[in-house]
């Protein structure tokens, strides 16, 4: 998904809110025309949003010495899910269909992004999972999902935020629960990027109990596979099926085919869910190739 001139509004949130994180003055306009150089230095017609976010945050860096400017807030956000982890296992344990159930849960965990205009609140996320069995969703190829993880071997799980990856920890402890001979590979961002995960994050919530934990190698926001390293390339190509999760994971990765490529996301964005047929806040879990068979069958209409 290429990049929007509405994406270039998340960008500009990121400088109101660095300005507030580290206390800026005047210096914030400094700051501001770095960025909107740096945004005006991208071919803006054939990247990704999250590749233009990912370059320009090197930008953020720079300005501060190269600081992960998230990295109390990561912690935070991190330590603050773990808190809620026994009640969110009972929720997952006593439903009809506890893996299913996580699935829907890790989903509802990508409210928590601190990249986007809108945050919401921890007790908006709680309320939500406390109906999640009956919520229904915008996308639901789940039933697939489902069937392609009990013939699999290699899962590749590609995470997107702090404090989500909490949620995405429990869903893939119940995977392993009920397939304990899958391989899961959880794949992180290889720099710092606004709150996406990193290295730091998986192992505060300890995601290597459940799974070998792989960086990208790169700073965007999402998953741009010719940015990455040539080891997280090759096992992005050869595993048996790809869960990626968040709007960036699915903006990065809808230009770049393979099979068996899920997205797990909410659409929080009105763009992503205009290109995705649905209303905004819906609940997707999608296989790539409907999507695109859907898009196909749409513009032939």
């Amino acid at each position: 998904m290429k990049f929007a001139l509405e994406c270039a509004n998340c960008i500009l949130h990121q400088v109101k809110k660095v300005a507030e994180i580290e206390k800026l003055d005047s210096e914030r306009f400094d700051l501001l025309k770095e960025v909107l150089n740096a945004i005006y230095n991208q071919d803006l017609k054939t990247k990704t949003s999250p590749e233009i976010y990912g370059i320009v945050w090197q930008t953020f860096l720079s300005h501060f010495d190269g600081r992960d400017l998230y990295k109390e807030i990561r912690k935070k956000y991190n330590q603050k899910f773990l808190t809620y982890v026994p009640e969110l296992k009972k929720t997952i344990q006593n439903s009809k269909n506890p893996l299913k159930t996580a699935l829907a849960t890790a989903i509802l965990g990508n409210m928590l992004d601190l990249a986007i205009q809108r945050n919401f609140s921890i007790d908006e996320l709680l309320e939500s999972i406390k109906t999640i069995e009956n919520t229904p969703f915008g996308i639901d190829n789940s039933e697939q999902l489902l069937s392609d993880l009990s013939k699999s071997k290699t899962v590749l799980y590609l995470g997107d935020n702090c404090g989500e990856i909490v949620f995405d920890k429990l869903f893939i402890q119940t995977i392993k629960k009920q397939y304990p001979s899958i391989q899961i590979f959880y794949g992180v961002r290889g720099k710092p990027a606004v709150n996406d995960v990193i290295l730091g994050d998986a192992l505060q919530v300890h995601m290597q109990d459940f799974s070998t934990i792989v960086e990208n190698g790169d700073g965007s926001l999402g998953t741009v596979i010719d940015r990455c390293s040539e080891e997280f390339k090759n096992l992005y190509n050869t595993v048996d099926m790809v869960i990626a999760k968040g709007q960036g994971n699915y903006e990065s990765l809808s230009e770049t085919p393979r099979k068996s490529l899920y997205y797990l996301l909410l659409t929080k964005c009105q763009l992503i869910a205009n290109e995705l047929h649905v209303d905004k806040m819906s609940i997707v879990c999608a296989l790539d190739k409907t999507i695109k068979k859907a898009k196909t069958t749409t513009l032939a209409d």
